[in-house]
């Protein structure tokens, strides 16, 4: 991987709860309403398995590897 593109943001996020590897953050979903919450924090390697699983075995066709620039690996 040669670069990186941001897919989400926190906004509103408040804070690092260390303890639990969470961020803290407010949603807004009225102009008089605010909600606190949290984000968990995920290695590379826990998102990989969550997607294993939300997946169930299907994968990419051909032609939506190369919109990711993810083709064949076997490539030099």
């Amino acid at each position: 991987m040669t670069s990186w593109i941001e897919l989400a943001q926190l906004d509103y996020c408040i804070g690092h709860h260390a303890g639990t590897d969470r961020f803290i953050s407010v949603a807004l979903p009225s102009r008089t309403t605010k909600q606190v919450g949290y984000f968990e924090h995920y290695t590379t390697e826990e998102l990989i398995e969550k997607a294993k699983e939300i997946l169930q075995g299907q994968e990419l066709t051909e032609e939506q590897k190369s919109v990711y620039g993810i083709g064949n690996t076997d490539e030099n």
